[in-house]
């Protein structure tokens, strides 16, 4: 006998859903700043080295972006031809679903000849129209691929906290289906 005729399928799924809830956890870290005065004013320069870091990769960001400006050109460029041709073929089968509509059983495909269609075996949707790409959204798909956002400013700035005697502590976090 099967294992599924041994169980009710209500209970497969209330198993299945209960999977679904199960909590998700996210590791967040607490800071502990050190206590002594030295240890404070050695974190004054691990803030400003985290600035710094900061500005210097926001500079290396808007010039990586003003040297793909070419790339972003091209690229956008390929997809409005491609689109182009999509949309040709597109017409082309909108124009053939619609005289299918119109004639129905026997139809001329100036393409493929005379071909039978038959509504009640074969089914047949509109075609989809392609989607029109839009620059913006290429150019972020390009930045994305060659411009890196993350410098290593919070690692850099993590190994000097601790180094000036600053504590790192990991706490476990609930951020969904979290139990009462």
């Amino acid at each position: 006998m099967s294992f599924f005729l041994k169980f009710p399928m209500w209970l497969l799924l209330l198993a299945a859903l209960s999977g679904c809830m199960s909590p998700r956890y996210q590791t967040l870290y607490r800071y502990e700043p050190p206590t002594d005065a030295t240890g404070l004013a050695c974190l004054e320069q691990c803030g400003q080295k985290l600035s710094n870091c900061k500005s210097q990769c926001q500079e290396k960001h808007q010039a990586c972006i003003k040297s793909i400006e070419p790339m972003v050109e091209q690229r956008f460029k390929d997809r409005m031809q491609q689109y182009q041709r999509d949309f040709r073929h597109y017409q082309y089968a909108l124009d053939l679903y619609q005289r299918q509509l119109t004639l129905g059983w026997n139809y001329y495909d100036p393409y493929y000849g005379s071909r039978p269609y038959y509504y009640g075996f074969e089914p047949h949707f509109p075609p989809i129209p392609p989607f029109k790409p839009n620059r913006e959204q290429v150019a972020q798909q390009v930045t994305q691929q060659q411009c890196d956002r993350d410098c290593g400013c919070q690692s850099i700035y993590d190994a000097c906290f601790l180094s000036c005697g600053g504590q790192k502590i990991p706490e476990l976090k609930c951020i969904a289906n979290c139990p009462p």
